[in-house]
């Protein structure tokens, strides 16, 4: 159940907004690929042989409808349409595509015998980057080309600097795990996708001791570093994250995952400082770690839990964990009544 992964790992619902393009062809050019669309097998067998002579890794799709079907199987940065085609011309085309949620900005140039001012400016306005008359020779459809993929690199290259800027932004420097800032729309997100699919959600707030206080040689920043990467190294790859939560706690999010199973998850990182304890920041403080467990299930989820309500749980059976003055890990939920933990109804405060 356990995997080695990196600190931050990154919530499924990230992949919805803020996935990051590929890193390769970071240079300024995009991938030689291209996608020709044409309704005459001539054209497209010659087009095909041109740039594959070139060095392009070449598509083909017979009409506007297939080319659409061929670009959501597998995306690709430069689309070569003719205009004049049966079931979806270029200019249908273009629109459909600029309509597209694609994972990056497609190039599309429209080559068509028709080639008036009247002809480029239609194409231009349906959504087309540039216009080609058939009667080009190769030197300048390379060169078109060409000049889309440089548009196209540059379209990906901005778009990995974005992600990079808010990775910053999301990202505690000192630690690798998620910072404050990320948690409340993460954790939120994670709320409305356990009511969408009928899953439980439970967090654990770990209070690793000793990294308040200043030791020689050691600064609290590297044993909570150590503490991220032990809790981490227990979590399950894909779904669980960590953050870096107040006063030198760390907030672990567990997706799926009902109170039964956040508990033995607590049990091991309880197990793990306790088999190999990090470096302590201070000789008389035992690193040792008190975990609060809180959890959701669906039907107290459906009354709608909040964020808050999560987290004053956990932070509340962490103060009880912590007065015991010993290792300990405290569960509670958030649904129905218990003899083995407390819980709570939604919409009431937080209370012992």
């Amino acid at each position: 159940m356990t995997t080695q992964h990196s600190l931050a790992t990154t919530p499924p619902t990230w992949a919805e907004t803020t996935s990051p393009p590929p890193r390769q062809h970071e240079e300024r050019l995009a991938p030689a690929e291209v996608l020709i669309v044409d309704d005459d097998p001539a054209v497209r067998s010659r087009l095909e042989v041109l740039l594959s002579s070139a060095g392009y890794q070449v598509r083909t799709a017979s009409n506007g409808l297939e080319a659409i079907e061929a670009l959501r199987e597998q995306f690709c940065p430069l689309l070569l349409t003719d205009s004049i085609m049966p079931t979806m011309n270029g200019q249908d085309l273009c629109r459909a595509v600029r309509a597209m949620p694609l994972e990056g900005y497609v190039y599309t140039i429209v080559l068509s015998i028709r080639d008036s001012t009247e002809d480029v400016v239609a194409g231009l306005s349906d959504g087309a980057d540039d216009y080609i008359s058939k009667r080009a020779n190769r030197a300048e459809i390379l060169a078109r080309l060409n000049a889309g993929r440089r548009v196209a690199g540059l379209e990906r290259l901005l778009r990995r600097r974005l992600w990079e800027s808010r990775q910053v932004t999301n990202i505690d420097v000192y630690t690798g795990a998620y910072n404050q800032r990320h948690v409340r729309d993460a954790l939120r997100r994670e709320l409305q996708r356990s009511v969408r699919y009928g899953h439980s959600l439970s967090v654990l707030l770990c209070d690793p001791q000793g990294h308040l206080t200043e030791g020689e040689g050691a600064p609290p920043h590297r044993s909570l570093r150590q503490s991220v990467a032990r809790i981490a190294s227990l979590l399950r790859d894909g779904s669980d994250w960590i953050a870096r939560w107040k006063d030198g706690r760390l907030l672990v999010v567990l997706p799926e995952t009902a109170i039964e199973d956040a508990y033995e998850t607590a049990r091991r990182i309880e197990a793990g400082f306790a088999n190999e304890p990090t470096e302590p920041v201070s000789k008389a403080l035992p690193q040792v770690v008190f975990i609060g467990v809180a959890s959701a299930g669906f039907s107290s989820l459906k009354q709608g839990v909040t964020v808050d309500q999560l987290l004053q749980t956990a932070e509340r059976c962490l103060h009880d964990t912590v007065a015991r003055g010993k290792l300990h890990v405290g569960t509670r939920d958030v649904i129905a009544p218990s003899a083995k933990v407390l819980r709570l109804q939604a919409g009431q405060p937080v209370s012992r």
